[in-house]
């Protein structure tokens, strides 16, 4: 099974082409992060298929698709370590409770990061005692040296500069792209380490609509390097599938989150989208599979 889908990913790599080289404002060269294909990305590791944003979840995905991406969320603790998990407390996806700042490292990594996750609506919970926990962000970036990893900041005290440090730490520069909905986050991060690649923001996702939808798209010059959006609210971006070809001509990638049937996945891949999240990874390995073989 794992030959199998490696080499159905591998292929689809090879028959859909690299992704769009994005035009760096501030640099005449392309960021590393996208020497690789960033094609397919498992959300928060697949959070609909193992327990989300653990080692655990990432290791399994790599055994099965190694060419996939992996998206997660950087928060802090009281310590000040930066850690992947998605929300602002631990009570969904722990067997813990309580704010993520306001617990250590320690109490944080003594919850178990399974005990909640169920595949079967509340019938079963596999994963309980299973060794799953939240992991840091230099545990989880170490674990998987040649893995890519696009990782949201989220809106927290502290958040950029931990990450930053952490990606630093793990020598992983260039094989990471960051995110926020938090423009200051995003300074931050770019003015600590200006060679590590990032999508569009608060700040700079109006300017390019602005030059989108006005007269001055032929002088734009992009001022980020990817641009992601929820594919089920494209109009909150002003945005539609017609605009697309537009944007990667530009050089500027175009990643879309909530993939998660084969009838989208397909739609995009007919698209020739750059680049998408799925919360289902063992489901677009189906496709692909699927693809493969027509």
């Amino acid at each position: 099974m794992r030959i199998k889908s490696t080499i159905v990913l591998a292929s689809l790599f090879l028959t859909l082409g690299p992704l769009s080289k994005p035009v760096a404002a501030e640099s005449d060269s392309v960021k590393p992060f996208f020497s690789k294909s960033i094609q397919f990305g498992a959300h928060r590791g697949g959070m609909n298929w193992r327990p989300e944003s653990t080692v655990g979840s990432f290791r399994e995905s790599n055994a099965n698709w190694p060419e996939m991406m992996v998206e997660a969320d950087a928060r802090v603790t009281k310590d000040g370590i930066a850690v992947l998990i998605h929300d602002s407390t631990v009570n969904r996806t722990t067997n813990g409770t309580g704010p993520i700042a306001e617990l250590t490292l320690a109490e944080a990594q003594a919850l178990d990061a399974g005990y909640n996750f169920t595949p079967d609506k509340g019938e079963t919970y596999p994963y309980r005692g299973k060794d799953y926990r939240i992991p840091t962000v230099v545990e989880a970036l170490t674990a998987f040296p040649d893995k890519l990893f696009l990782i949201e900041i989220k809106d927290q005290p502290g958040c950029a500069e931990a990450l930053v440090k952490a990606i630093q730490e793990a020598d992983a520069v260039d094989r990471v792209c960051i995110a926020s909905f938090n423009p200051a986050q995003m300074k931050i991060a770019r003015e600590m380490e200006p060679d590590i690649a990032q999508c569009f923001d608060a700040q700079t996702l109006p300017r390019l609509i602005g030059a989108l939808r006005g007269d001055n798209w032929d002088e734009y010059v992009p001022e980020a390097d990817l641009l992601i959006m929820n594919y089920h609210r494209l109009s909150n971006y002003r945005m539609t599938e017609a605009d697309f070809p537009k944007l990667q001509a530009k050089g500027i990638p175009i990643c879309l989150y909530n993939i998660n049937t084969p009838e989208e996945m397909h739609h995009l891949l007919d698209l020739g989208i750059d680049s998408m999240l799925t919360d289902h990874p063992d489901m677009l390995a189906s496709v692909l599979k699927e693809r493969a073989a027509r």
